[in-house]
């Protein structure tokens, strides 16, 4: 029968006939194989380069492992080295102190909050009031945040300034957990 329906087609038409399976076959192949073959191949590949990433900044960090435990080891001597709450106190108000003039900051009014002892460490909270225009006030922020003292604001209010245009004041309060 196969025979008999080819041999009924012209050459043209068992030509177009050939073209259309051939050309069908190779999308299925295309389909079923090559291309989930390709997204593997992708998707493997966006993996690897990923990999890669990770590992050039693991090869920084360590390349940096000597600095960054020496900072460590500096860090731990001062939170050892600082016994009484007085002066982890006058410590941090010296820290502020100086993160507000680099920044521009006015302090106002600071007023040492209270020291909970907790189980393994104390938690001293500051309150501070300070006048400045938002830059500033934020650059001291900021500065407060990322000082080596591990300093963190808990709570801000900010408002209009009474006494001058374009200069906010803010209230907040700063807290530093010390291990015991």
């Amino acid at each position: 029968m196969k025979a008999v329906f080819l041999s009924n087609l012209s050459k043209r038409e068992r030509l177009i006939l050939f073209l259309t399976v051939s050309v069908s076959a190779l999308a299925v192949v295309y389909v079923s194989a090559v291309e989930p073959l390709s997204a593997r191949f992708n998707k493997l590949n966006s993996e690897i380069t990923l990999k890669k990433r990770k590992l050039e900044k693991i090869y920084q960090l360590l390349g940096h492992r000597e600095k960054i435990e020496a900072e460590y080891e500096k860090l731990v001597r001062a939170a050892i080295k600082e016994n009484s709450d007085e002066e982890i106190i006058a410590s941090i108000l010296n820290q502020m102190e100086a993160i507000a003039r680099g920044s521009g900051v006015q302090i106002n009014n600071v007023r040492p909050d209270r020291v909970k002892e907790e189980a393994g460490y104390k938690r001293l909270s500051i309150e501070v009031s300070t006048e400045s225009n938002t830059d500033a006030l934020f650059k001291f922020i900021y500065n407060l945040e990322t000082s080596p003292a591990l300093l963190k604001i808990e709570r801000l209010q900010i408002s209009p300034s009474r006494k001058q245009d374009g200069l906010v004041e803010a209230t907040f309060s700063i807290v530093r957990i010390s291990f015991i």
